[in-house]
């Protein structure tokens, strides 16, 4: 039983050491073939298990990709109506909130995937609340960390949270 566990975070792991992703087809279809030899010789079930669990990573990793902000778009200010998600945060950099983006208000071709999260800071003081709808005149840029060793990995804890922007609100006007 434990081989089959260790086989399984050994997929999971393995993509750290690769220096793109693979396609998930190619890791199914590879797997499914070992899977089939795995009924005569044992070792390839492992191998399979291995290729699926490494598919199951990709999947989740390219997902993520998918619902960053476009390099295109960063940097660029633009309106979206949003909802607040939870208590707006003061820090010494200003009012922190979190929110779910539902529609873009300007001339801008990017389409919000669903269950997509930004943190965005504002310099001035908002009375936001929980689950209000709010028009945000908003820059955004992607997550990014520290690569210090020892450091607190902001763009870890992002990902963990769920947020795939980060960015300054300009103006802020109360819709709902």
């Amino acid at each position: 039983m434990e081989r089959w566990w260790l086989s399984i975070a050994l997929g999971s792991v393995s993509l750290v050491f690769l220096p793109i992703l693979p396609t998930i087809s190619v890791l199914i279809l590879v797997a499914l073939s070992l899977l089939v030899m795995g009924f005569k010789w044992r070792i390839f079930s492992f191998v399979a298990v291995v290729l699926l669990s490494m598919s199951w990573s990709v999947y989740h990793a390219k997902n993520y990709l998918n619902h960053r902000v476009p390099a295109a778009i960063e940097g660029k200010q633009f309106r979206v109506l949003v909802k607040i998600d939870g208590l707006p945060e003061s820090t010494k950099f200003g009012q922190k909130i979190r929110v779910q983006p539902l529609a873009i208000r300007s001339k801008l071709a990017y389409d919000i995937p669903k269950n997509t999260y930004w943190q965005l800071t504002s310099d001035k003081t908002y009375p936001f609340r929980p689950n209000q709808q709010w028009q945000l005149s908003v820059t955004l840029k992607r997550p990014h960390g520290t690569a210090s060793a020892g450091a607190f990995d902001y763009e870890a804890w992002l990902l963990s949270e769920g947020v795939t922007a980060t960015g300054k609100v300009g103006r802020a006007i109360f819709v709902q």
